[in-house]
């Protein structure tokens, strides 16, 4: 579980702690903003399972993550894997890495759909088509913030550095301030 929160809270966080995502720019001020996940039953979003995957084809549907109504999941995948053509493996480190993104983004999904609605979530800012695959020319940028919820044709892990430079963007990070309430204190 604590993992899943350190991926929450850095993903969604944007601080001089970060190398990219630096604060947010509301009327020309700028603001750090710290998220800090908690596990709470009331005044929550809705649960999501976390599952354990190896030994298996992590591009199977019935494996992959998601955060929409019909199914709510976070996989952590690692070990060996068995893809389309062969085997590979997956260390903890790299596991550990893509499941931090990959619960921040699905996380993400019901933070996007409440503020902005389900189109925006489930096309991940226009960058996906509805059956989540994404669209014909997109790619990741090579400096600066890699956008959390957007896809991209190529490879996440062929980018430089991706995990350290990936982050919310401001107008979610902003949305995540709306919808907590925070902006009307």
């Amino acid at each position: 579980m604590q993992l899943a929160f350190n991926g929450i809270n850095y993903y969604w966080s944007r601080n001089h702690t970060h190398p990219t995502g630096k604060n947010i720019n509301i009327n020309g001020d700028k603001y750090e903003v710290f998220v800090k996940a908690k596990l709470l039953k009331a005044q929550a979003m809705p649960e999501m399972k976390l599952t354990f995957v190896t030994n298996v084809n992590p591009n199977d549907p019935m494996f992959r993550s998601s955060n929409w109504a019909l199914s709510r999941k976070t996989a952590y995948i690692t070990g060996y894997l068995k893809f389309d053509r062969s085997w590979g493996f997956y260390s903890y480190d790299y596991s550990d890495k893509k499941f931090k993104e990959t619960i921040a983004h699905e996380t993400g999904h019901a933070i996007v759909e409440t503020y902005a609605g389900f189109n925006e979530s489930v096309t991940n800012h226009g960058s996906s088509r509805y059956d989540q695959n994404p669209k014909s020319g997109t790619t990741y940028p090579r400096t600066g913030e890699i956008d959390l919820m957007k896809y991209a044709e190529e490879k996440l892990s062929s980018i430089p550095n991706w995990n350290t430079r990936m982050v919310a963007n401001e107008k979610d990070t902003m949305g995540l301030l709306f919808i907590s309430g925070i902006s009307k204190q």
